[in-house]
């Protein structure tokens, strides 16, 4: 048993528990909110003569905006694309942004959500200016995408080819031409590995302390509060019985003495 155990069981009961109850507040507010969004709202836009090193850094004014699938071959990384929001539409699965992983589990990608090594991005359809349509990756818990206007998609890359499984899922859930699954868009990869993205642990473990030790303090001095307020209760039970009783007894008593007579 470590130290740490040792020390938790040598603390009294109502410590215990209040620990047990700050540490659930802890993990909830330090780890369910998006901090990622937060702190890529943080980051400094990108300028042109530096784009191609920092796919999925918001792009600064400089950056090319592209508008059809025939650009974006023929300039393979270090650009924008200027879209309609309506036009982005979630496919549900899934890639690893740091790691070669795929899934079309929301539920392992949320679990993974707070560590960069293992982060998903989400595959989007995209229509283009001229009409076309391109499958892009965008890191969503990151990037704020609003439900209408125009929106500026962070830097991005050509990647190909999408791995067999993404393949398989999209043609069995959408109609994809050939050409539009030969290739996509990566959006996001990068900014997972910036040291940027690693404030994501700073911030949720620095959320996750400033609740724990009040939230300790918090439930100790409550459950005191209630354990006095219980006590002051019985106290008060046991003293009308006890004067209930020395009534009933000098009452007792007089009738005694009223027989005598």
């Amino acid at each position: 048993m470590s130290r740490v155990g040792l020390n938790f069981y040598k603390l009294n009961n109502n410590m215990q528990f209040s620990v047990i109850v700050a540490l659930v507040f802890a993990v909830l507010a330090g780890f369910l909110p998006n901090y990622e969004r937060a702190v890529y709202s943080m980051t400094e836009p990108v300028e042109w003569f530096e784009a191609r090193n920092y796919t999925g850094f918001p792009a600064g004014d400089g950056v090319p905006e592209l508008e059809s699938r025939e650009e974006i071959l023929k300039e393979g990384e270090g650009f924008t694309l200027a879209v309609d929001a309506g036009s982005l539409e979630p496919l549900h699965f899934f890639l690893g942004l740091s790691e070669d992983a795929a899934t079309d589990s929301a539920l392992l990608r949320f679990l993974n959500s707070d560590d960069n090594k293992k982060a998903f991005g989400q595959l989007f359809s995209v229509e283009l200016e001229n009409g076309d349509t391109v499958i892009v990756l965008l890191d969503d818990q990151a990037v704020k995408l609003p439900r209408s206007g125009t929106v500026r998609l962070p830097i991005g890359e050509t990647k190909k080819p999408l791995s067999e499984d993404a393949i398989e899922y999209l043609t069995a859930k959408y109609d994809f031409s050939e050409d539009e699954l030969t290739y996509y868009v990566d959006m996001a990869g990068n900014w997972r590995k910036s040291s940027i993205a690693r404030r994501i642990v700073t911030v949720r473990s620095s959320v996750a302390m400033a609740v724990f030790i009040p939230a300790v303090i918090g439930t100790y001095l409550l459950i005191g509060r209630i354990e006095r307020k219980e006590r002051e209760h019985m106290q008060q039970e046991r003293s009308e019985r006890e004067r209930e009783y020395r009534r009933k007894r000098e009452e007792g008593q007089q009738d005694v003495y009223q027989e005598k007579l």
